[in-house]
């Protein structure tokens, strides 16, 4: 990842004026904030899901056991 000032410079040889770079500075440090931030596992309880995990673990079972 590169640095504050590496990507600084990048945007302004990508043709940004000063002002548009620092406003994107903080738009990164935004997204940084919001990807970085620690989050609860979810609980996945679709049904299709549930559905694949039972197939799954059967045709696991039949493997392991040598059925077909």
């Amino acid at each position: 990842m590169r640095s504050n000032q590496e990507y600084f410079e990048y945007l302004l040889s990508c043709g940004f004026s000063e002002s548009e770079a620092e406003e994107r500075m903080k738009d990164r440090e935004v997204m940084r904030k919001l990807y970085f931030k620690k989050k609860e596992p979810r609980e996945i309880t679709s049904s299709t899901y549930e559905r694949a995990q039972k197939r799954l673990k059967k045709d696991v079972e039949n493997f392991m056991s040598g059925r077909k």
